[in-house]
């Protein structure tokens, strides 16, 4: 007979109902067919977990065994099993996490306080459990490092500056480091973006001045030779060189009205 991981049985050839479960086989498997044809690969219950059927001569003797706790190994397993899921569901609930080099924090300590009870319980455990360890430790060393590269891209992208102190509290828990840290590396993101906000208003405002002091040059300019062509050529309205000087001075104040004697000849 094979045994399932879940603890049921799969028949095998030469399999007997009595084998499996001994005399009270049909209580135990439940089985309602002729015991006779039961069929390679039928899938049966679990076996009671204080009897074993069949005895080792293929009889149909029922032999009693003494209750024995719930085996370690399992329970561990468990254990593992169970920080391990914690540990993924709180990386992907973060969303985002940074290199512990970014952070300057190069020695901070994995996250999970129940990981110190869990390496005191490896030492007591048999075979089997170096193993389970090992790819527990190396699945949670996974979970961090998807978070450190979520956070990281946060941080550069400033997205960090978006989040609210629970979603903080997750990041820490995900990838080790603490809560104050990253609320401080927020608060150094915000002033950052704020500073790069202020200085593209800045420039906008710089452009748009630079613009309208070009068009304000550009119109003083054709207006200056507008009055010296009707000081020149005698255009109406025609214009003395003071005149045109004044008039000048008053639509463009901040500008030298006596640009009109360069632009007209002393014979005017």
């Amino acid at each position: 007979m094979k045994t399932l991981p879940d603890g049921r049985i799969q028949v095998e050839a030469g399999d007997t109902l009595s084998g499996i479960y001994g005399s009270n086989w049909q209580k135990a498997s439940g089985y309602t067919g002729d015991p006779t044809k039961l069929a390679v690969g039928t899938v049966l219950p679990a076996k009671s977990a204080n009897s074993i059927g069949g005895g080792l001569t293929g009889g149909t003797t029922t032999k009693e065994l003494p209750v024995t706790p719930t085996d370690k190994l399992t329970a561990f397993r468990n254990v593992l099993s169970s920080v391990t899921q914690k540990y993924n569901q709180e990386a992907n609930a973060a969303g985002m996490s940074t290199t512990m080099k970014t952070l300057g924090a190069e020695n901070a300590p994995m996250s999970g306080r129940s990981l110190a009870n869990i390496v005191n319980f490896v030492k007591g455990q048999k075979t089997g459990v170096k193993d389970i360890y090992k790819t527990t430790i190396d699945s949670m060393n996974d979970a961090r490092t998807q978070a450190d590269k979520a956070l990281q891209m946060a941080i550069s992208t400033g997205a960090i500056t978006q989040q609210d102190d629970t979603t903080l509290a997750n990041m820490a828990e995900a990838t080790g480091y603490s809560l104050d840290l990253l609320k401080g590396v927020r608060e150094a993101k915000k002033k950052d973006v704020t500073k790069t906000e202020d200085q593209k208003k800045e420039e906008e405002k710089q452009k748009k001045t630079e613009a309208d002091q070009q068009k304000r040059d550009d119109a003083f300019e054709k207006f200056a030779k507008d009055m010296a062509d009707k000081v020149y050529n005698d255009k109406a309205p025609k214009f003395t060189r003071e005149e045109a000087r004044n008039r000048i001075n008053a639509y463009f104040p901040e500008y030298d009205g006596n640009v009109i004697y360069d632009l007209v000849p002393d014979k005017k």
